[in-house]
């Protein structure tokens, strides 16, 4: 299993990029100290120069068309780019003159470029041709763009990508940190390459830092500013792609996972300290402060006023190596103290790791291995074990003293990713709960109706799919623990068949939902038979059709439609017996008001939900089907999905070619919620209470005039 990005997790998030006060921050904190003067002035001025951050990013952002046109207008000919800009329309009420929509297009390049107020315009271009300050270089190999031939997808899909780097450029100025672009523009070259060209985007870009810088003539330190952000994006815009940052896998039941380069290059960086014998007396303290701060968790000489004096004076000596003084303060008694008699052995394994790998515990089979250790060996074996390990001598050597290897330092796993991040706060001696242990014992328990992705349980049944339900929601660190094959639980409706393949309980008379079926007939005219189990047929009239009809609007839209939202050709062909049922449905499941409704807004797990559970009565299963359905959109886009769906060997058992989709199952949350549970609990409440306090019935009103 690879992953590229964090593991899911809805509350530790991954920092990717830091700006000037939290990194100064972080490294005061990591080292427990206060800031130094240096690092004091770098926050002055920054803070300082914030004012005019912020005015050079509303600059930007308010000129952003402007010079994103201006950028297109230089690499695509044949064809105004501006049309193919994605922004909010204007309107035409807020252009109070002609002459301010003049002046308006003169700006956005849809007429020829006669003056501007600060953004260049003639002289500009005049200054950028006799090579001045904004010269664009143009590379070997650019050639100008058709846009005829390049197509207007392709066309709203560059401008996009324009625009997206100029926003960069803002996020980067106000945070004062370039990191954002490292990860956000490291390793596109390649990507663009495919769909556009490498020359033509540098030159783009240039026109775009020429451009930028030019709103800011009379101010030459904000000017220097956005060139040199200009810089940093081009730079890395230019280099190549690089490697994956992979995990190194010591056993079979650990993940290999993947982390990209860009994303460990600009994520926080903890310092890491290393004692040799050439180092100053200084820079041996510090490290062993360090040390100190990752196997006790604190700098116990700044905090309690103790040191152990002994091990100390022999790492600064040379008699041992830094991996041996990390093993015996392990092996100490203040050690001993701090984090082995005061918690259960699930607890204590959790911490040593933390402490002598950096990590936390990643598989239950590993947990196991080591419990049995500490079990039937002790404390020191553990510390032993840990220490002479591979990974150890890999990751720490012989002169390194261990760090936390947190996300940037590397990939993290997705099944434990959540409490990976709890581990490493600095209360995690004040938890005595074993949370890896908790968390291994839940993969193993019965699995509800909890879907694959996310840990929200479906708390409402309108956010099956959603991986995230809510930001404010304090849900738990841990995704939840599924795997591809496995299948959420499913209720039918009103019975108890839960083959979810299988459609023959249909018929079983145990579903109360109403069935519409259309039965056509030689002559071209329709009957129809709705009803609720046991109920007649209805009568065969125009108005049954259109009762049809209805159904069907009802169950794929979730509601009836407006008289101008209804497709009266499919209804009419319908009418006549030109089409069959699923034919209908097809239809109006690709009519542009369904694919609003659940396409267009919604990213591609929820649309499947959504749609999955409209066409074919019931939520997915589990993430093995989702996963189909998604490369399904991914390869073949959104009428391929409603085809597959409608052309599967379940629709046809289950539907056939002339019944109206209906509901067949729900999740158990879902029955909960639909049934009256509280006014049957409200009754069993009073009724316990007659017996002491007689019958609760309400009195009549007196009339007290």
């Amino acid at each position: 299993m690879t992953v590229t990005a964090s593991g899911g997790s809805s509350l530790a998030r991954p920092q990717l990029y830091q700006t000037v006060p939290g990194s100064t921050i972080v490294q005061a904190e990591q080292q427990d100290r206060f800031p130094q003067q240096g690092e004091l002035r770098e926050l002055s001025s920054y803070f300082q120069s914030g004012l005019k951050r912020l005015a050079i990013a509303e600059t930007v952002t308010r000129n952003a068309d402007t010079i994103v046109s201006r950028a297109a207008n230089r690499i695509f000919v044949g064809g105004s780019p501006l049309a193919y800009i994605e922004r909010p329309k204007v309107d035409p009420r807020d252009l109070r003159s002609a002459e301010e929509q003049r002046v308006r297009e003169a700006k956005l390049g849809t007429v020829t470029f006669v003056e501007s107020s600060g953004g260049g315009g003639f002289f500009s271009g005049l200054t950028a041709a006799l090579g001045g300050a904004g010269a664009v270089r143009i590379p070997p190999g650019f050639r100008p763009i058709n846009v005829a031939r390049y197509g207007p997808r392709n066309m709203q899909k560059s401008l996009r990508d324009m625009s997206w780097f100029l926003r960069y450029i803002t996020y980067a100025i106000v945070a004062g940190d370039p990191n954002i672009l490292v990860v956000n523009v490291r390793g596109l070259r390649e990507i663009i390459e495919k769909a556009c060209s490498t020359p033509a985007t540098l030159v783009a870009l240039q026109d775009m830092r020429a451009t930028s810088a030019g709103y800011f003539r009379n101010d030459p330190e904000a000017q220097q500013l956005v060139k040199d952000y200009f810089d940093v994006l081009i730079r890395e815009f230019e280099a190549p792609t690089p490697s994956l940052k992979q995990r190194q896998r010591f056993a079979d039941d650990q993940q290999g996972l993947a982390l990209p380069q860009s994303y460990a290059n600009a994520a926080e960086r903890r310092t890491k300290f290393v004692i040799k014998s050439t180092l100053s007396t200084v820079e041996k303290n510090e490290a062993i402060k360090a040390a100190y701060r990752q196997v006790f968790e604190r700098d116990i000489s700044r905090a309690y006023s103790l040191s152990v004096s002994d091990l100390e004076s022999k790492v600064k000596n040379g008699e041992i190596s830094t991996k041996e003084f990390i093993r015996r303060l392990g092996k100490s008694p203040l050690y001993r103290q701090q984090f082995h008699d005061r918690f259960v052995n699930s607890r204590v394994i959790e911490l040593a790791f933390r402490h002598f790998l950096g990590r936390g515990i990643s598989s239950a089979e590993e947990f196991t291995r080591y419990f049995d250790l500490l079990s039937a060996k002790g404390f020191a074996a553990l510390i032993d074990t840990l220490v002479d390990s591979q990974e150890y001598a890999d990751y720490f050597g012989e002169e390194t003293v261990p760090y936390l290897r947190g996300l940037g330092q590397e990939a993290q796993e997705c099944r434990n990713w959540g409490v990976q991040q709890e581990l490493f706060k600095y209360s995690a001696p004040f938890v005595k709960v074993p949370q890896f242990v908790t968390l291994f014992g839940e993969y193993k328990q019965p699995l509800l109706d909890q879907h694959p992705y996310g840990a929200g349980n479906d708390p409402l049944e309108i956010q099956f799919g959603a991986i995230f339900p809510s930001r404010t929601v304090n849900n738990r660190t841990n995704p939840a623990p599924f795997g591809k094959d496995t299948r959420r639980l499913l209720v039918s409706k009103g019975g108890v068949n839960n083959q979810v393949g299988s459609a023959a309980f249909q018929q079983s008379g145990t579903t109360p939902t109403k069935v519409f079926k259309l039965t056509q007939v030689a002559t071209g005219s329709s009957s129809v038979r709705g009803k609720s189990v046991g109920n007649p047929s209805v009568r065969q009239t125009e108005s049954t059709t259109q009762a049809v009809i209805r159904a069907a609007y009802r169950q794929v839209f979730g509601r009836d439609l407006y008289e101008g939202q209804r497709l009266s050709v499919p209804e009419i062909k319908l009418e006549n017996g030109e089409i069959t049922v699923r034919e209908f449905v097809r239809q109006i499941a690709k009519s542009e008001t369904f694919r609003k409704l659940y396409w267009n807004n919604l990213y591609v797990v929820k649309a499947v939900e959504y749609i999955h559970r409209r066409l074919l009565g019931r939520p997915t299963t589990g993430r093995a089907e989702i996963n189909a359905y998604f490369d399904i959109s991914a390869k073949k886009g959104f009428y391929a999905l409603v085809d597959a769906i409608l052309d599967s060997p379940e629709y046809i058992a289950a539907f056939g070619e002339d019944t109206v989709p209906y509901e067949r199952y729900i999740t158990p949350k879902g029955l909960a919620l639909r049934s009256v549970r509280g006014l049957e609990a409200s009754e069993k409440v009073k009724a316990s209470l007659r017996p002491a306090f007689g019958t609760l019935e309400r009195r009549p009103e007196v009339n007290r005039r």
